[in-house]
């Protein structure tokens, strides 16, 4: 019966959930798990996986410079004119909601990409889609 269930699981593709299934069934700690664990368990292996996967496709298709780019990262040397409380304000991500653009500008090598991009990382993590251009590019 549990390998026709796993069967079904992956032709509904619900692969995560029939992987976490075979894996609970080979550990001997879980045969005392009550149901509503056991589904808490699978629903949430297949969930997890598939926001991954979503935030993975949302970083791909955002074609950032600098995909790593985190606003936790960012450097605040005095020079850069970079201001915490800023960045502390956009992290909240009301600026989205709200539908407000952010124009970035400074002197080259001043890390307008890296911000740009651990913006558009932040705003992925949240589930927006987003895209980076170059201002030529856009204009073009």
């Amino acid at each position: 019966m549990q390998t026709m269930t796993i069967n079904r699981m992956r032709e509904m593709t619900l692969a995560q959930m029939a992987r976490r299934l075979a894996e609970m069934s080979d550990d001997p700690k879980c045969h005392d798990m009550n149901w509503k664990d056991a589904v808490a368990s699978l629903v949430d292996a297949e969930y997890e996986h598939r926001a991954a996967r979503r935030l993975q496709e949302l970083l791909r298709r955002a074609k950032l410079k600098y995909s790593a780019a985190t606003l936790e990262s960012i450097d605040y040397d005095p020079d850069r004119g970079v201001s915490k409380d800023l960045i502390r304000e956009l992290s909240n991500g009301r600026w989205i909601e709200q539908a407000h653009n952010v124009m970035i500008s400074g002197p080259t090598g001043t890390g307008k990409s890296y911000l740009a991009c651990a913006l558009a990382g932040s705003a992925c993590r949240r589930g927006v889609k987003t895209a980076y251009w170059r201002v030529s590019v856009f204009l073009d």
